[in-house]
């Protein structure tokens, strides 16, 4: 047989074991699952979600991503390789970030959420200035999840729109669009006189 013919041989089975995975066939959804280690990688590799101080390795961001992946495996609607393999990346993309909002939030709680103000600084600022605060992170938390994620991406992770449409997995326009977006939703909802509610 030839290389060409092996490929799709091998395609053609691998989209059975999807397809047996999805009706319910454990032992398909671990070979399904397993298949797609090296594509992980990769993936966490890329997008620079393991390896630096205080983030998981990317064996740990891998194997989280397949346990969550074979947890939830009835909620994926696909039938082809790349559909699952697009599932995976956003499952591990959520998983990392996840993990950084609570290493975040960790921070926050061990160095406390008040700033200590200058000498320059009045009472009042202090509050109002801590009130500005609140008030941001009240709205960061109802925008939607991808707008949340384009904002950490851009400021906590000052990443470059090319990089951010990598993670996301769309052009560098769309994401520098959907950033803007977010921004905009997020002025609004800070605006003085806004009632989310």
């Amino acid at each position: 047989m030839s290389k060409a013919g092996r490929v799709e041989s091998d395609l053609v089975k691998y989209c059975e074991s999807i397809a047996a995975a999805t009706g319910g066939d454990g032992a398909a959804r671990w070979s399904a699952l397993e298949a797609c280690r090296d594509y992980l990688r990769l993936v966490v590799r890329r997008g620079k979600w393991s390896g630096g101080a205080g983030l998981p390795a990317t064996s740990d961001l891998v194997q989280k991503t397949i346990v969550d992946a074979w947890q939830h495996f009835p909620r994926f609607k696909g039938q082809s390789p790349a559909q699952l393999r697009a599932w995976l990346k956003a499952i591990l993309t959520h998983a990392a970030l996840n993990d950084r909002r609570r290493q975040r939030a960790a921070r926050l709680d061990n160095h406390g959420v008040q700033e200590v103000p200058d000498a320059g600084t009045s009472p009042s600022q202090a509050a109002q200035k801590n009130a500005s605060h609140q008030a941001l992170d009240a709205a960061l938390g109802q925008l939607p999840e991808r707008y949340r994620t384009v904002v950490h991406l851009r400021v906590w992770d000052r990443l470059a729109f090319a990089e951010i449409g990598e993670h996301l997995g769309i052009s560098e326009d769309a994401a520098r669009m959907l950033y803007g977006r977010a921004i905009a939703r997020l002025r609004e909802s800070v605006r003085p006189g806004h009632d989310p509610w």
